[in-house]
Parts: C-alpha cells; structure tokens; sequence
C-alpha cells in the first residue's frame, strides 16, 4: 500500500517560506535592475530647421576666415579661441593702418556672406550625437574677432559710420548664436557681444546724434529678440538627454556620465568631488540617472525664468547630476550681464544723442522716450525696475545693481586685490554696481 507523506514540521514548513521569500526577492532584484538599467525612453521634438538658414550663412563666413593672420594681436583663432596675448598692431602708423585694411579687404566676401544671412531665419542645429557636436562655435568666434579688428581698422581710419556697421553686425551675431542651441552656445553668444561691444564703447563719446539713434535702436532691436535663458537650458535639457541615450547603448557608459560629471563641475570653475561622481557612476542606474536630470533641470528651467535672485539649484541630486547642472548658474549669470551691459551702452548712446540735441543730459531716462528709446531699458537684475540714473551736474551715474541684486547706490564694483585692468570686472559673486564708465 502507498504510504503518504508525513505533514510537514514547523521547521521545514518555515525553511520552505525562507527560499521561497530569498529566491523571490532575489528575482525581484533581478527584475528591477533589469528594468532599472534599461534604456530609457525620452521623448526629444524633431525639430524643424528655417530653409534657408542664417546660420548656413554665418558658419560659412566663420570657415573662410583665415586662420593665421599676420597681424599680431588680432588672430581670428586659436586653439583656446582667446585672443592672441601678442602687443596689439598700432593702428595710428600709416603703412600698419594700410596693411590692416587691405588685409581685411581680403575678408570682404565673408564679411558679406554673414550679412546676407542677416535676411533669414537663425537657427543652430540641434545637438542630438557625440558625432555632431558644436565645434563650429570656435570659428564663430573668430568671425566676431575679425569683424571687431574691422570695427577698429575703419575707426583709425576715421571711417565711423562703417566701424559702426562692423560693431553692430558682430553683436547681431552673438544675439543670434544661443538660437536653438544649449549652455556652450549661450556662453559663446555672450563672449561675442562682449567683442561687439568694445570697439562701440570706444567710439561711444565721438557719436553723433544720428550714430547714436542708430546705435540704441539697432541694440534695442537685438535686445528685444535675446533667447531666455530658460529656453537655452531647455535645449540644454533635450541634448543631455538624447547624448545620454547614445551612451547608454556602449558597455562603458558609466565612463561617459562620469567624465561628463567632472568636465562640466571643471568648466563651472568648481573644483570636482571626484570620489563621490565616481562612487555615484558605479551605483546609479540608466533610468535612475535620467529621472534624476530631468527633475533637476526641470526645476532649474522653472526657477529661470524668475527673477535673477531666485536661486537655480533649489534641491541637490545625485553628485553626478549636480556636478552636470553646475554651469547652468555661470551661464545664467553671463546671459544677464550681457544683457545688462547692452542696456548700459544702448542707454549711453542715447544720454549722448540727448545731450548733442539738448545741450543737457534728461533729468530722467523718461524723457529719451520715445525719440531715443522705445522705453526706459529694464535692468535684468533686478526684480521688475530699470537701470538706475541720476545727472551729477553736468554728467551722470548710470548703472546696473548688478550680480548680487543690491542697490550700492552707484558704487561700482571694485576688487582690490586685482589689477588695475581687472579690479572693475563683474564675475557670478562681484558686490557693488555696473557703472556705465567704470565697469564696462
């Protein structure tokens, strides 16, 4: 006869629980870093290019530029697109002043080209793949350098109607450069405004009144059509992401979000936790690290769009994500300055178009309105009120409140510890006032 089993023991019915409870949760584990470690999906808009494309037209005059000129002081490029350290050439000497100009004329076609596409759409093309990235910004670059020495060049030679043209065509130029594209295009938007501006602020005081309405109202046009800073992390958002998919399909991925972490905290001028970014690489998980940036840089986006002194980083991600969005407070910071210091100029040109007309500078930045100016320029550090002024007699305090959204009453910023060319500079923790004058 077939004998039945005994029931089973307490003890084996709870050892029975135990490999059921440990193999299940091991199956659980399994599953959810299968899941967690999958490729994300990410939703990234097509986007739809201008035909024809400014931009077509500026990346072509920036490839013609030659790329060693011989004339110390004004290489278009280099391999750190900075300026060359090299004595600037005397441009008061005749015969230099006459190899610059026919130097220059050399350029005249992609000068032209540039312009041309002024007439279209702008639009950088979007930055989906490691294999297309922004390598052009650096001939950009170059362009606004010569375009500047143009500006120079046709000063000397007491040509100011076109050292205005040249001017003004390499602000249009960084205006335009943020269009469609992220952190590194907004930066390189902003450092050829700044080349735009110098050669004007030189020439700024000799303008007549009919320069001077050209001036405020070519820059108050440029003003008015800057990309928010939002919408440039927002294209910011969309590249990581999508640069992030591409990696994620390579074995050693975790190389590339760690390398990543640590270039961007490098370019922030923040110095690397590098143990905590590599012990993050190791543990965190595709989807994990997606979630986590897109939370971060939806917040960051949101706060931007506020006030300059809403605070971006409102809440701290993982060490990998907070050393990737470190930047997003310089280029938030280089965005408004710039836009401060074309409201500064804009303004000084017309105080200066005033005052030939009047003989006297306004009591107040109302009256410029609307011969002048369209409106009184807001000041973009501020909450909701313009750029400060008051007459002294016969001149005036023009000024910004600046990068720590104080009002110093006119005092402008000043580092002592800094030489005399670089005490006034405005960097991201400066405290003091942009004084038109002093600090531009």
């Amino acid at each position: 006869m077939k004998r039945s089993r005994a029931p089973w023991t307490k003890g084996e019915k709870a050892i029975l629980t135990s490999i059921i409870v440990v193999v299940a949760i091991v199956l659980a584990a399994i599953g959810w870093n299968a899941y967690e470690n999958a490729d994300p999906i990410v939703h990234i808009p097509k986007v739809s290019m201008p035909a024809p494309n400014g931009f077509d037209y500026a990346r072509s005059a920036s490839e013609g530029i030659v790329q060693q000129w011989p004339m110390p002081g004004y290489l278009p490029h280099s391999a750190k697109f900075a300026p060359s350290s090299s004595p600037k050439p005397n441009l008061k000497d005749p015969a230099v002043l006459t190899a610059a100009r026919s130097l220059l004329k050399s350029e005249e076609a992609n000068f032209n080209t540039l312009r041309a596409g002024y007439a279209y759409p702008f639009r950088c093309p979007p930055v989906r793949s490691a294999k297309h990235l922004a390598l052009y910004l650096g001939n950009l670059r170059g362009l606004a350098r010569a375009l500047a020495f143009q500006a120079a060049v046709d000063d000397a030679a007491g040509d100011t109607d076109s050292s205005l043209t040249a001017a003004l065509d390499t602000i249009r130029l960084g205006n335009k450069v943020p269009r469609g594209g992220g952190n590194y295009h907004s930066s390189c938007g902003a450092a050829i405004e700044a080349i735009g501006r110098r050669p004007l602020w030189n020439i700024a005081g000799r303008l007549t009144s009919r320069q001077c309405r050209r001036v405020a109202s070519t820059l108050e046009s440029v003003d008015n059509m800057a990309v928010p800073i939002s919408d440039t992390f927002r294209e910011e958002e969309l590249s990581n992401e999508a640069l992030m998919s591409e990696a994620f399909h390579d074995q050693d991925w975790r190389d590339y979000v760690e390398r990543t972490a640590r270039d961007s905290a490098e370019l922030s001028d923040s110095k690397p936790d590098d143990g905590a970014i590599h012990r993050a690489a190791l543990t965190t998980s595709k989807r994990g690290l997606m979630a986590d940036y897109i939370a971060r840089m939806d917040a960051i986006i949101a706060a931007a769009a506020k006030p300059y002194s809403t605070q971006l980083t409102t809440f701290h991600a993982s060490p990998i994500v907070d050393a990737m969005t470190l930047d997003c407070d310089m280029v938030r910071f280089q965005s408004t300055r710039q836009s401060a210091e074309n409201r500064l100029l804009v303004t000084t040109c017309a105080l200066r178009g005033y005052k030939l007309d009047h003989h006297a500078y306004p009591s107040t930045l109302s009256q410029l309105v609307p011969a002048y100016l369209h409106s009184v320029p807001l000041d973009p550090f501020a909450a909701s009120s313009t750029l400060a002024y008051r007459r002294t007699h016969e001149t005036y305090v023009l000024y910004s409140i600046g990068p720590d959204c104080r009002d110093d009453n006119g005092v402008a910023v000043y580092d002592s510890t800094q030489t005399a060319t670089q005490a006034h500079r405005v960097d991201v923790d400066s405290k003091g006032d942009i004084v038109a004058g002093l600090n531009l």
